[in-house]
């Protein structure tokens, strides 16, 4: 026995069958008396219902078996007591669709598993519940289409990963839902034309690359030194949170 551990005291509870295996009713404490953890036991494996507890004896997890004991629906819960994930496990991993949860009971996210890797479509979401970006993933690895969206449902970006490089066409938009960038990676390298656009749809300027560099470095110089010279105009009508550190909510009042 565990020194950590105790059992309790109950003819009907904590018994072994004749090869040593749990079987029936298990309650388990620790060694402050508090329980741990309780459930049913067939040859040595969790049936039914199996709860564990913090120390403060709210819930940590409360695990549904199957009759095989290798399929699992799980509830994890912080030590609140609130729910903060749900899902399955097969064979100790994590598989099919799970849930994440705030500390407001919001839901934050859900992603399909496989394995215990994420595998499939994920989506996570804003407080408000509003989706704040869909993600593909394989064996782990972000893979596929990837949408990020703005709070009220506009897409505020749309690029692709090939087994987690960026590969395929990028596009950026404004708050407006207009197009802001157009261009493409190829093997997470930039490649061809990078199109970016004023709002309202008229081109701003293009940027043409080639395994990654700009062919047209010229024009990239300019609007790099465009950017450079405003900067300089305004830097002196702009706060620097650098001289706020000592009290940073000032930098918010002034």
């Amino acid at each position: 026995m565990s020194p950590a551990l105790s059992y309790a005291q109950d003819k009907n509870t904590n018994q072994l069958n004749d090869r040593g295996q749990k079987t029936g009713f298990w309650l388990v404490l620790d060694q402050d008396g508090n329980k741990r953890y309780e459930g049913y036991f067939k040859d040595g494996h969790p049936t039914d219902t199996l709860k564990r507890y913090y120390p403060n004896g709210a819930n940590k997890a409360i695990m549904v078996y199957d009759i095989t004991g290798i399929n699992v629906k799980a509830e994890i819960f912080d030590e609140a007591g609130k729910l903060r994930a749900k899902g399955n496990y097969i064979d100790k991993q994590k598989d099919r669709k799970w849930f994440f949860y705030g500390s407001r009971k919001n839901l934050m996210l859900e992603i399909e598993y496989k394995k215990d890797l994420p595998d499939g479509h994920g989506i996570r979401y804003f407080a408000n519940g509003d989706t704040m970006e869909r993600t593909n993933w394989k064996k782990g690895i972000l893979h596929g289409i990837q949408l990020v969206y703005m709070e009220g449902g506009i897409k505020s970006s749309e690029y692709f990963y090939d087994m987690g490089q960026l590969d395929g066409p990028y596009l950026i938009y404004y708050p407006e839902g207009d197009l802001a960038l157009k261009g493409a990676y190829l093997k997470k390298k930039k490649e061809g034309d990078w199109v970016y656009y004023l709002r309202g749809g008229k081109i701003d300027y293009t940027l043409s690359y080639v395994d990654g560099e700009a062919a047209n470095k010229e024009v990239l110089d300019q609007r790099q030194k465009e950017t450079f010279d405003h900067y300089d105009k305004v830097k002196g009508k702009i706060k620097d949170p650098g001289m706020y550190l000592s009290d940073p909510e000032s930098y918010f009042r002034k």
